[in-house]
């Protein structure tokens, strides 16, 4: 089942299954190098489905594949020929991020071109790093996909009979007010249920 609101400049996809069953929606962002937050339970399988989504992207051209290889020996690290899936931990500062200019260490951005760069936890990303990144994931032709679990203890979107949501009115507002601040940075939301 598929579920689309829009709020402001955000657009966003609910929809009821497993990150397989968001595969269709996410080749043809993938497509079109739309920035996206995909917000899911722990064990929903993002990362596997962002990687298998790389993996089906068309053959580097031989212009992409000097681009990346230079950049990997920039930073001192061995390109294996495929597309990359970059995923930094969020504490990285915003030149391990960002930087495109030093002559021995490559951002992870400028590592992740023409792949994803995966921003896991994104929600836990200083404010205004996201942004940054997604601003910037045009100019060496990016994906930028974002994943972060519905609440503070990750059950909101779980079976509450089995497993359900602890959280309590305060933690949940606090939440809410850093997702609020977080979803305006991706041009879509994909939450799956």
């Amino acid at each position: 089942m598929l579920n689309i609101t829009s709020v402001a400049s955000s657009v966003t996809l609910t929809v009821v299954g497993s990150g397989r069953d968001a595969l269709p929606y996410l080749r043809n962002l993938a497509e079109a190098r739309a920035s996206v937050l995909i917000v899911a339970s722990p064990g929903a399988g993002v990362a596997t489905v962002l990687r298998s989504i790389v993996e089906a992207m068309p053959p580097l051209t031989h212009e992409q594949a000097y681009e990346l290889q230079a950049a990997y020996k920039a930073a001192g690290l061995e390109w294996h020929g495929e597309r990359p899936v970059r995923a930094p931990h969020h504490t990285i500062s915003d030149a391990g991020l960002l930087d495109e200019r030093g002559h021995y260490r490559r951002g992870e951005l400028s590592l992740a071109r023409h792949g994803a760069l995966f921003l896991d936890d994104a929600i836990e990303f200083r404010r205004g790093r996201v942004a940054a990144a997604v601003k910037a994931a045009d100019k060496v032709g990016a994906w930028v996909v974002g994943a972060c679990v519905p609440c503070a203890c990750g059950h909101a979107y779980h079976d509450q009979t089995r497993w359900p949501c602890t959280c309590t009115p305060a933690l949940t507002a606090a939440w809410e007010r850093r997702f609020g601040a977080l979803v305006r940075d991706f041009a879509m939301s994909l939450h799956v249920r």
